[in-house]
């Protein structure tokens, strides 16, 4: 007898196609996300990507086909399972941007206070055991303006995890980051795969962080989509857009 339990599926996406910033038809986009997980969204271009992961998310509706998130219809949801499903579901753009006129641990506790999570004290405490869950050390009562762009970015990243979340999607979460940054961040991201059932959806081109966490990897282009359930199956696909993505990551590490 088997007595495993199957991961629930998140997110159902049946032959769903985004609409590109340029109004540009996109591929349609088939896949099943479970909980737990880690997705990658790899692509040549950002502009492709993006529309797929705001479709995923419930950000933009579905051109065609259908999209399914925390059992939702994102096609027909009221405005009260919208609500209810930004609580679940947390979205980190691009770049992190905080609102400059609050402090580090005032930003944190911003979509906490928000979407009315708890009383003062629950959501003041929440915000410390996050804030020392930090890889890095700063003056949190600091405005973003004085904050390093490492600092600014942990930050983003942490402030979605004030709600009670299951689905988090990061947009880009290691652009504009030197070296050393990029390996603080990449080691925050993947100690909150390893201690968490979040699942996470990042939208990357680092194929490094993607061979070493992603369970799932969908390689977007604008004639077509291919769902890999494995690096293994992605590192050996033959397709010449997805040699290009090698080429442009100089990997270089084996499969």
């Amino acid at each position: 007898m088997n007595n495993q339990t199957v991961p629930a599926i998140l997110i159902s996406a049946s032959k769903a196609c985004p609409v590109s910033q340029n109004k540009q038809p996109l591929a349609s986009l088939s896949c099943d996300i479970s909980s737990g997980t880690v997705i990658f969204l790899v692509g040549l271009q950002h502009s492709i990507t993006l529309p797929y992961m705001h479709m995923l998310a419930g950000i933009e509706i579905a051109g065609s086909g259908q999209v399914t998130l925390l059992g939702n219809n994102c096609l027909d949801m009221t405005s009260t399972q919208k609500q209810l499903l930004r609580q679940q579901v947390g979205f980190v753009m691009q770049g992190g941007p905080l609102l400059s006129v609050l402090n580090g641990v005032e930003n944190l506790k911003l979509a906490a206070h928000y979407h009315q999570t708890g009383d003062e004290q629950f959501i003041q405490q929440k915000a410390e055991l996050l804030l020392a869950d930090m890889p890095e050390e700063f003056d949190n009562l600091l405005l973003p303006t004085y904050m390093t762009k490492l600092q600014r970015r942990l930050l983003a990243i942490a402030r979605p995890l004030m709600l009670n979340l299951q689905i988090l999607f990061l947009d880009n979460p290691f652009e504009g980051l030197g070296h050393h940054d990029k390996v603080v961040v990449s080691r925050y991201i993947s100690n909150l795969a390893k201690n968490s059932s979040i699942t996470l959806v990042i939208n990357s081109d680092d194929l490094y962080f993607a061979h070493s966490h992603a369970n799932q990897i969908i390689f977007c282009d604008y004639d077509e989509t291919i769902v890999f359930n494995s690096w293994q199956d992605f590192y050996d696909s033959k397709r010449e857009t997805i040699a290009l993505l090698f080429e442009n990551d100089h990997i270089k590490t084996d499969a």
